[in-house]
């Protein structure tokens, strides 16, 4: 006998049919219970340039600089450092749990700071463990990822979730001297895009398409962090929102 039906104590007033129904709903639903499990857990970019704020026992609030690049495979970083105005090579740089950034500044000359940090979208905020000259302390930070205009010229491949289907394509990116971003989409990046803007790190602009004789707009909206950027795009047609999708991108050069 089937172990659901042993074990459903309702199984006396279901026929075989609905108990092997209400199994494979079970299924289903723990199946989508994992797999948001894991979605919840999927790793953060830290890469970027993060501006820290942290105030020490002394009173004074310090403002140092954290880069993070990818190496590898792997992680790796510099820090500036305010006060002495000078940048130094991070220490073990690395994710944990997703989005839990670990780096480590020591200058070598007894001022040693580790510091951990939950990431969401362009902000961090944790602990730093501070050892200066052997007396130890820890301070709360908070740290804004930093966009840059000049970071986006390049090329980005895109992704669009569609009824299921993955549709990709690639744009390219150019700055000009006065800031002002221009750009290109499809396939082979020859579409021109309009309206490109950038405002509190989040990249807008759209697309002018034809389908059938009809003519239609896909406005593309997403925050920028580090080399990938995440959103959505908004399509709509004669003026009125029609259709919504989740779209991302990955520089790629």
């Amino acid at each position: 006998m089937n172990l659901w039906i042993r074990l459903n104590p309702f199984n006396n007033h279901l026929t075989h049919q609905e108990n092997i129904i209400m199994l494979l709903m079970l299924r289903i639903i723990v199946t989508t219970l994992i797999g948001l499990a894991i979605s919840a857990h999927a790793e953060v970019n830290p890469t970027g340039t993060w501006k820290i704020e942290i105030e020490l026992p002394n009173g004074q609030t310090y403002y140092p600089e954290a880069t993070i690049r990818e190496k590898g495979g792997g992680l790796e970083g510099a820090y500036y450092s305010q006060t002495a105005d000078q940048t130094s090579p991070l220490e073990d740089v690395r994710l944990e749990s997703g989005s839990q950034l670990h780096f480590t500044f020591n200058n070598n000359a007894g001022i040693m700071l580790k510091y951990v940090g939950g990431i969401d979208g362009n902000q961090m905020d944790g602990m730093a463990f501070v050892d200066f000259r052997g007396q130890k302390f820890k301070s709360e930070f908070s740290a804004t990822r930093e966009v840059k205009v000049s970071s986006l010229a390049g090329t980005w491949n895109t992704e669009m979730k569609r009824d299921g289907n993955t549709t990709t394509n690639t744009f390219k990116l150019s700055v000009g001297e006065d800031g002002e971003i221009s750009g290109t989409f499809g396939k082979d990046a020859t579409k021109e895009i309009e309206a490109v803007k950038l405002e509190d790190g989040v990249l807008t602009f759209s697309i002018k398409r034809q389908y059938s004789g009809n003519d239609f707009v896909m406005n593309y909206r997403g925050q920028i962090e580090g080399d990938e950027i995440r959103g959505e795009v908004i399509i709509k047609a004669g003026g009125v929102e029609r259709r919504k999708y989740p779209w991302k991108a990955k520089k790629v050069n």
